[in-house]
């Protein structure tokens, strides 16, 4: 009995504790940058010009004004049925412009 009105005593709690992150991961002070394959994917016909950031903090990725051609491509049902960015390893790319908040160096990812 004591067990169960310890739990009915801290049941309360658990929201104030919970992650609050995309997908239940951290916080939008932990997650600087979270970007997925669908969500906040701007296209047309599959060219994509800009990819919202999920984070909660805007650093949302946007085509380079100076490469206009340089756009990846959204693959439908690619990864386990996903969708996702295809970036062809040449001149492919989308920029963070002020990700500030990021302590890794640029181009890291984990």
């Amino acid at each position: 009995m004591r067990y169960l009105n310890l739990f009915a005593l801290l049941l309360p709690l658990a929201p104030a504790m919970a992650q609050t992150g995309p997908g239940g991961v951290g916080t939008s002070t932990s997650n600087v940058l979270w970007l997925e394959g669908n969500y906040g994917v701007t296209h047309a016909s599959g060219v994509v010009s800009a990819w919202a950031d999920r984070s909660g903090n805007s650093n949302n990725a946007l085509l380079p004004t100076t490469i206009p051609t340089a756009q990846p491509t959204l693959v439908t049902a690619s990864v386990n049925g996903y969708p996702s960015l295809d970036f062809d390893g040449t001149d492919d790319q989308l920029w963070v412009t002020d990700c500030a908040a990021s302590t890794s160096p640029p181009g890291t990812f984990s």
